[in-house]
């Protein structure tokens, strides 16, 4: 008897630090110090999705380690306008990996797995064994996207599983490499990825509408949203019947936030945990200084703060964890759209106030409000020549300076709708900006797509030679000498 009261003492505690559904009906929530009026704030969302073109959002607000707003927005279909709720399940993608990482770390305090310890010496993986590089990797390189795995085996070869750099030595993201340390951290505990899931995180944290994949419960759920992509053409829904603790999470923004507040707020992982979570050990690129790769999240460090970023994108959508550990609030945005977290950066300003700048300062894809958003806008509203008209008069208007990524986003949105349209907006970015490596990167991947390999190889050493870090230069710089021949 006492052991059961203590259970539902420590239930009652774990609720009253998360958003419920009778808070919900709140006319105001505080963060940051200011009190947010919910109505005028839900107006505000709702117009910024319109603007964008995200048809549905599941959004959670955290502050002093609470749960302390939680809203859905929007259509789970655009086509047949069937409203999002508290309940509708959001495609994760790549915030799935914090499940794995906060189950890493309860491993690591039982004394289950070791960070330093050689993934082989756990389990053998058959489709790394070509190369001897592969005895370098342990968990917490794979933790840290720095084992050197590509992210998906049909990135590269697709015949092969490759080691694209020194284990240790780099960031290069994988999921490949998650779902590696899923299968060891299994075998360990001598049960499935889901029992393990189920015991340490979905039943502590009662985290009851999120789902280890779509079909993970034996029956087909209900409330889902559907994927959208750019211009709001509905994608058919992604049923996993597998397991990719790397990418196949289905859940919302208040159960998500809800792990973060856990992993964060010391009752469930000690604060020496935290601190090994935290601790810089890749750069991101270049093109982000002060934004490291620690065991678990992308970590922005600056004087008196320590912001965390986990960014999710499947195909239809786009989710975005923006938290800081030293401040104790953040947010969480899931969204059924490609261009869903263009919107969180106005989000923060909104509630929390965090330095977002080292995370989306040099990101190609502006934030809310941008020009590249206004001209995606008159497209999907109208047409392709209206569009054009407007970017003529944002020329005008801004004497030539519209944004040196404004048409390298939208050359890159409209690869799959239309690459001559797509070719035409980054050809004139070229002659707007002929420094930006962005621009000759986007020129030779349509060129490539075009098979003009002599024209793409020629583009994408341009880019190299500006210094472009974006995305690895070497696979196609190498594809398009083949198919000419140099090699």
């Amino acid at each position: 008897m006492m052991k059961n009261l203590k259970y539902l003492l420590l239930a009652a505690v774990l609720a009253s630090g998360c958003f419920t559904a009778k808070a919900q009906k709140r006319k105001t929530f505080t963060a940051n110090g200011n009190t947010i009026e919910v109505k005028t704030f839900n107006e505000k969302i709702s117009h910024m999705m319109s603007e964008v073109g995200v048809p549905g959002a599941s959004l959670a607000i955290i502050d002093n380690n609470q749960v302390v707003f939680s809203h859905n927005y929007g259509y789970k279909q655009l086509k047949d306008k069937n409203k999002v709720d508290e309940n509708t399940l959001f495609e994760a993608a790549s915030l799935s990996k914090s499940f794995l990482v906060f189950a890493a770390f309860k491993m690591v305090e039982d004394g289950q797995l070791d960070l330093d310890k050689p993934m082989y010496k756990y389990m053998e993986h058959e489709e790394l064994a070509h190369d001897e590089r592969y005895k370098l990797i342990t968990p917490r390189m794979i933790l840290s996207h720095s084992s050197g795995i590509e992210n998906w085996k049909s990135n590269n070869n697709p015949d092969t599983l490759e080691i694209m750099s020194d284990p240790g030595e780099e960031y290069v993201y994988s999921g490949e490499g998650y779902n590696y340390l899923a299968k060891v951290m299994a075998k360990q505990r001598n049960e499935s990825i889901e029992t393990l899931y189920d015991k340490v995180i979905y039943q502590p944290l009662q985290l009851k509408n999120t789902y280890s994949y779509f079909m993970s419960r034996g029956t087909e759920p209900v409330n889902y949203a559907l994927g959208h992509d750019s211009f709001g053409g509905e994608m058919e829904k992604w049923k996993s019947d597998e397991f990719l603790p790397s990418t196949t999470v289905n859940t919302t923004a208040a159960d998500y936030a809800r792990l973060i507040v856990s992993t964060f707020n010391k009752q469930h992982i000690n604060p020496a945990s935290l601190q090994t979570m935290l601790e810089p050990l890749v750069p991101v690129g270049k093109d982000y200084p002060g934004l490291y790769y620690a065991a678990g999240f992308e970590v922005s460090y600056s004087e008196g703060d320590t912001v965390i970023f986990q960014a999710g994108s499947n195909d239809g959508f786009k989710a975005q964890l923006c938290y800081s550990v030293t401040k104790k609030r953040g947010v969480v945005l899931l969204t059924n759209s490609d261009r869903g977290t263009l919107m969180t950066s106005k989000v923060n300003d909104w509630t929390t106030g965090l330095d977002l700048d080292p995370y989306f300062g040099p990101d190609p894809f502006v934030q809310y409000p941008s020009n590249a958003i206004e001209l995606l806008k008159v497209y999907n509203r109208t047409n392709a020549d209206d569009m054009f008209v407007r970017l003529e008069d944002l020329k005008a208007e801004s004497k030539g300076d519209i944004g040196i990524n404004t048409l390298n986003e939208l050359a890159w949105v409209f690869m799959r709708e239309n690459m001559e349209i797509s070719k035409k907006l980054v050809e004139e970015n070229v002659k707007l900006y002929p420094e930006s490596s962005v621009s000759y990167y986007v020129l030779g991947k349509i060129n490539m797509a075009q098979e003009e390999y002599a024209v793409a190889y020629e583009c994408l050493k341009k880019a190299e030679a500006l210094k472009f870090d974006m995305a690895p230069l070497e696979f196609d710089i190498n594809d398009c000498a083949q198919k000419l021949g140099k090699n």
